[in-house]
C-alpha cells in the first residue's frame, strides 16, 4: 500500500465530515470500502496464501 494513497483516502474523508450539513453516507461508505480494499491488497501481498 502506497502511503500516498492512504493519506489521499485519509484527505477525503476528513473534506467530507468537515462539510457543514454533515457527511454524505453514500461517500463515506464509498471511501470506507476503498481503505478496506487496500488494506486487503496489502495482506495478500505480504501473506499469500500457501
Amino acid at each position: 500500500m502506497h502511503r500516498c494513497n492512504v493519506s489521499k483516502l485519509l484527505t477525503r474523508l476528513m473534506e467530507e465530515f468537515a462539510i457543514p450539513s454533515g457527511p454524505r453516507k453514500e461517500l463515506i461508505n464509498n471511501h470506507c470500502s476503498e481503505f478496506m480494499q487496500l488494506i486487503k491488497d496489502r495482506v495478500c501481498v505480504e501473506y499469500p496464501n500457501p
